[in-house]
């Protein structure tokens, strides 16, 4: 290779580190604080396309991936996009059924894991809607390893109790994710909802649940990257909190004011039982004008707000 291809590329490559919080950009990797990102249900590491580039803009690492079952982990009911299987779509067993909240746990601190033995010992953890709960889970069985927790309209129950339960009160009234549920979740082992369907009403409902301030081409495209089937187990799970553990990491909660799927006022509820648990370390709320999917419709403020984070996180280490 001429030499000149040779210090291109070498530039390029050193650029590249740069961006994505290598050592290049002038701190010690130890003091930098990486980012590990959950996705919601139905979605997967796709979901933040928009907003990694922005974190690597930002000078921190960053990493999305799928949870089991998700994105590509997810695994389709036979009787799916079927023509005349719509009966059998809604009584199926899913393929997802034996997927337990631990399974999701497990797989982020692994994510977790190999971020520290590549030098990022501290690591913040951002999880939007139902990857709330995965946030409760690794914090409570790996606190020692997180700098801070980050609840995107997240589920954030209260300790002993699942998510489902929150679901059941006044708070989550105006929710929209149940009408657009298929089937029974108890029997079909996921709750499940029908990305494929054409009826235009079933579909307006899908995008008014999750991206009602998206832009018509932008909700299209996700409609179509959803799947179908969210594993029931780690919903109906309660989580056992303790103070000493999940309530000792700092506690960040970003609310959507425009939110259709945890509407304000069950995001209110969350906030309001963590902070009763932990009142030595209150949650640190940051309001949004936007709808329930920000990494899509605001993914600057997203960042933004992500970066701000991990910079704290990083200095407080120093110190």
């Amino acid at each position: 290779m001429p030499d000149i291809f040779k210090r291109h590329l070498f530039k390029a490559a050193a650029a590249s580190v740069a961006m994505a919080g290598g050592p290049a950009s002038g701190a010690r990797r130890d003091e930098r604080a990486a980012i590990v990102l959950v996705h919601g249900g139905w979605h997967g590491a796709w979901c933040y396309e928009r907003v990694l580039p922005l974190l690597a803009a930002g000078g921190v690492a960053a990493v999305a991936r799928d949870l089991p079952g998700h994105g590509l982990a997810a695994r389709f009911p036979a009787s799916h996009g079927r023509p005349g299987q719509e009966a059998a779509f809604l009584a199926e067993r899913s393929p997802l059924a034996g997927i337990g909240l631990d399974d999701y746990a497990d797989s982020v601190i692994a994510t977790i894991d190999a971020l520290r033995a590549a030098g990022h010992r501290r690591v913040v953890l951002a999880g939007h809607s139902m990857g709330g709960i995965v946030l409760h889970a690794v914090g409570e069985r790996a606190s020692e390893k997180i700098a801070a927790l980050v609840y995107i309209a997240g589920n954030m129950p209260g300790p002993g109790v699942p998510i489902g339960a929150y679901f059941g009160l006044p708070e989550a009234a105006s929710a929209r994710v149940n009408p657009v549920l298929l089937g029974a979740p108890a029997a079909t082992g996921a709750f499940r909802i029908d990305p494929l369907a054409t009826g235009g009403a079933y579909r307006a409902a899908l995008r008014e649940a999750f991206y009602n301030d998206a832009s018509d081409a932008d909700a299209a495209a996700a409609l179509h990257l959803l799947s179908p089937d969210m594993p029931f187990a780690p919903m109906a799970t309660p989580i056992a909190l303790s103070a000493r553990r999940w309530g000792a990491i700092e506690r960040h909660y970003l609310l959507c004011l425009r939110d259709n799927a945890v509407p304000p006022s069950l995001a209110r509820r969350f906030i309001a039982d963590a902070d009763a648990f932990v009142p030595a370390h209150r949650t640190r709320v940051h309001e949004l004008d936007s709808g329930h999917s920000p990494f899509l419709t605001a993914p600057r403020a997203v960042a933004d707000l992500l970066l701000g984070i991990a910079a704290s996180a990083a200095r407080e280490h120093r110190e």
